[in-house]
């Protein structure tokens, strides 16, 4: 006799992601309507595009796999399709808005069934979604939603929204800061359960959340604080080398205080873990994946990602001179 059908969510680690996530989950455990018609059995987890490559790789067929806010990279795609080969009946949702995700568009039609890309953040493009088959997800997760949007756009927050994107925020920076797969599960099981907002994080308190978001802010502010000192002027940019002090995980948070701090374009380059490329971050508002996309297409960058205010640059380390060079003699306005 066959069980329930099986549906797996793969989620970015950010805000956006965890809320989409939930969206996703709460549409498929509580209104039993998406992505699976009835009950399934539900696997989640977060990802990033590499980590994501890697467990397709891996894992058996489900019979639908929900991707949310993850942009798409080169290595994703021939994942996905080494996926779509073992597992033909398999149903694959997309739904992100990064602007690599947009350029690949015609990619993933030929990969996936569902691929639902915007310009708004996923966690608005997964509500429309469900909103559109006709399930009410609920007024508690309606505000989730709706302040990652705010979030996204820097809009001004109403007084009855502050608490709620503190939360948000908190939940975050601490995720940032303590990469912890079992925090994350917490954080999407509270925000996609119907039950009142009173309701703690399984396994974490509010308090402990607060803490780990005040550590990882803290650690940043005074990073910022250090790097500034250090930084040069390279054209427009103001530069900074930090890959001797930083490694990955938070370098956008980073790369932002520092653009508040100097009040300047900033490029950011630290250290990443195969130690064989440096991750080079951008930030520009309105231009920063314009320049990240020149380092692309003169190939000089390995892959990109981001968004129009803030650009990430895969770089061999052999070649991060040549993207300097290239950075500081271009008329970038």
């Amino acid at each position: 006799m066959k069980g329930n059908p099986s549906l797996a969510v793969f989620g970015d680690w950010d805000a956006d992601g965890i809320i989409s996530s939930s969206v996703i989950i709460n549409a498929q455990r509580h209104g039993m309507i998406y992505p699976i018609r009835g009950q399934a059995i539900i696997e989640y987890e977060p990802a990033e595009p590499v980590y994501l490559s890697i467990r397709l790789d891996e894992i058996g067929c489900f019979d639908a796999i929900a991707i949310l806010d993850v942009p798409v990279i080169d290595r994703l795609l021939e994942s996905m399709r080494s996926y779509r080969a073992r597992c033909p009946s398999s149903r694959i949702i997309y739904i992100d808005h990064h602007i690599s995700t947009h350029e690949k568009i015609e990619d993933l039609y030929g990969v996936v069934e569902e691929p639902l890309v915007g310009y708004v953040p996923t966690s608005r493009i997964a509500f429309d979604r469900v909103v559109s088959l006709g399930y009410r997800p609920g007024d508690r997760l309606k505000l989730f939603v709706d302040a990652v949007d705010l979030m996204d756009r820097g809009a001004m927050v109403p007084e009855n929204m502050k608490g709620l994107l503190k939360i948000v925020s908190s939940i975050s920076k601490a995720l940032s800061y303590k990469r912890d797969p079992a925090l994350w599960r917490s954080a999407v099981d509270w925000i996609s359960s119907p039950v009142p907002l009173s309701s703690p994080i399984a396994g974490a308190s509010m308090e402990e959340i607060a803490r780990l978001a005040a550590e990882s802010e803290k650690r940043i502010r005074d990073e910022a604080n250090i790097l500034a000192i250090s930084a040069q002027k390279l054209g427009v940019f103001r530069y900074i080398d930090a890959r001797r002090r930083w490694m990955d995980r938070g370098a956008s948070a980073l790369a932002s205080m520092l653009y508040r701090k100097l009040r300047a374009p900033v490029i950011l380059c630290v250290a990443s873990r195969d130690r064989r490329h440096v991750l080079m971050i951008i930030k520009y508002p309105g231009k920063a994946y314009r320049v990240v996309k020149m380092l692309m297409e003169t190939g000089i960058a390995v892959s990109i990602g981001g968004h129009s205010s803030l650009g990430i640059a895969r770089i061999p380390v052999e070649r991060i001179y040549d993207a300097l060079e290239m950075l500081r003699s271009s008329a970038i306005y």
